[in-house]
Order: C-alpha cells, then sequence, then structure tokens
C-alpha cells in the first residue's frame, strides 16, 4: 500500500497545467486528466458572485497526453469520485459508478444557514449546484475547489488512482442599500427602514454609513450609491413619474438608468432584491424596469 502511494506522489508531479480559468489539466505518462470548476461571470479570481443563483458546474474529463514519448502506460482513464470543498468545508464526496451514466440526484446539505439543495445535474460528471452568495460576508474571498479522481488502467485493470485538483476564488457581493424619507421616521424598528436594515445585515449585506432615519438624502446620494447595491428598500413619497428625495427632488427613470448602467459597466452584480414603499411609483413600469437593468431593459 506505502508504495502505490510513493507511486501517486510521483505521477502528480508530471504535468500540471492552467490554461482557461478554473480549469487544471494533469499529465500522468500517456494519459491527461483534467478538472474545471466554473460559474457565468467569474473569469479570473476575485470577480463578484451575488444573489441567491449562484450556479456552479463543475466538469471532469481524460483523454490521451500527445507530449508522451515513451511507450503507453495507461489504456483507459476514467473519472470516478468528485470531492468538493468551499472555504476549506467539504460540502459534497461522490463516488460515481465507472463507465456509466450518473442518474440525477438532490441531496440537502448544509454550507450554512440554512439548508441549501445541492444537485447532481451532470451526467459522470461532478455534481452542479447551486447557492446564494449571502452565505458569506460582503467582499470575502469564497475559495471553490474540486478534487476529481481519476482510475487509471493498465492492460484492462485499473491499477492506479490520481486525483486532479483545480480551485477558483471569486468574491461575495452583498451590498444593501436602505432611504426613508423624514416623514416616516416615526415606524420603530419592526417596520420600514429600519427594519429592513436590520434584516439586510442579518443576510449579511453590507449597509451604507447613512442612517435609514436621516432626513438630509439627496438625489445624488441615492443615485451614486445605487450603483453600487445588490439589494434595496426605499421608503419615500412619490408620483407615478418617480421618487423623492427628502427634499423633494425626484429620482427619475432615467436617473436609476444611469445609475445601474454605472453598476454593469463597473462590473457590479445587478439588483437581487428591491423594495421601493412610495404611492403612484408601482405604476412606472420604466423605473421599476431600470432599476433591474440589466436584466430588463
Amino acid at each position: 500500500m506505502r508504495g502505490i502511494f510513493l507511486l501517486v506522489a510521483t505521477l502528480m508531479f508530471v504535468g500540471m497545467s492552467y490554461g482557461q480559468y478554473g480549469k487544471a489539466t494533469q499529465s500522468f505518462d500517456n494519459v491527461k486528466c483534467w478538472a474545471m470548476l466554473s460559474i457565468p461571470g467569474v473569469t479570473a479570481n476575485g470577480k463578484p458572485i451575488s444573489g441567491t443563483k449562484v450556479q456552479l458546474s463543475a466538469a471532469a474529463g481524460a483523454g490521451t497526453n500527445s507530449a508522451w514519448m515513451g511507450d503507453p502506460t495507461y489504456d483507459n482513464a476514467q473519472f470516478y469520485r468528485a470531492v468538493l470543498k468551499i472555504n476549506g468545508s467539504t460540502l459534497i464526496d461522490r463516488t460515481y459508478s465507472l463507465g456509466g451514466p450518473v442518474a440525477p440526484e438532490t441531496l440537502e446539505l448544509t454550507l450554512d444557514a440554512p439548508q441549501q439543495e445541492m444537485q447532481f445535474s451532470q451526467i459522470n460528471s461532478p455534481p452542479s449546484i447551486r447557492f446564494a452568495s449571502t452565505h458569506f460576508n460582503h467582499d470575502s474571498n469564497v475559495i471553490i475547489e474540486v478534487e476529481c479522481w481519476f482510475a487509471l488502467y493498465e492492460s484492462g485493470v485499473w491499477t492506479e488512482s490520481v486525483p486532479v485538483t483545480t480551485t477558483i476564488t471569486p468574491k461575495a457581493f452583498n451590498k444593501g442599500m436602505t432611504y426613508e424619507h423624514g416623514d416616516f421616521a416615526g415606524l420603530g424598528s419592526t417596520s420600514g427602514g429600519l427594519a429592513a436594515r436590520i434584516e439586510m445585515e442579518n443576510m449579511k449585506h453590507m449597509e451604507d454609513e447613512i442612517d435609514a432615519r436621516n432626513s438630509t438624502w439627496t438625489k445624488s446620494q441615492f443615485v451614486n450609491d445605487l450603483a453600487l447595491a445588490t439589494a434595496l428598500h426605499a421608503g419615500s413619497h412619490g408620483v407615478s413619474s418617480g421618487l423623492y428625495d427628502n427634499y423633494g427632488s425626484l429620482i427619475e427613470p432615467s436617473d436609476v438608468y444611469s445609475s445601474r448602467a454605472a453598476a454593469a459597466t463597473n462590473g457590479v452584480p445587478p439588483i437581487n432584491v428591491a423594495f421601493i414603499d412610495a404611492c403612484y411609483l408601482g405604476s412606472n413600469t420604466t423605473w421599476l424596469q431600470n432599476l433591474l437593468h440589466p436584466y430588463s431593459s
């Protein structure tokens, strides 16, 4: 047994390469094995993830190492096991049947709280899962690693097991903002802006350092901060054409669009959740559609 471990350790030094972000390829004599992690929009470390539908996909495969110049050592290589970790905690350790498809299944695993559904949706590949960015603090690194194991065959006999590991490191982006007109300052902590602020903080959204009861917030503050937000609560007076700040300046659809267009340009994720408490504003679909840019344009 000890000899096998030494052999595997020796093989692991042969030809590890990283080309496409999230993909690691490793050569074992004449065969080449690879593992890959991907999240839409995450093309480098530090790219933001946000919302309740962070879709993480994993894949694995094997082929011929064309750079090998000697006689073939192995005549086959098959993926059979995936170990998925987030920030060092093992969430999934799944062994697949060799040579056949894996039936999709659903497991409930605790990522943080509450429980999340982890979907094994790919055929004979590591799992594809969905999770919420609010399990992690705003602007924190989320280190995601998958270790894929392969069976190597000599003359049709499984003789070695080797791992290929790849890692991606996006950042959680959970930026909340709460604004409330001074006329609503007496609502207390169970409703309105203060209640929204408490709930956002419970969901690990980082709040702006602006008092939700402050009666001095302006249109320019709102528009500038909106360009950084992924969650919004706003309570103020409104009309069908827009939302008023504390001084009676109207925040119009064009203001909202320019703010969210700047957000998209600067790589800020779209708004995930918004609650606007303002008379008549709900009749202005353009204002609301612009808030959801680029989901809606």
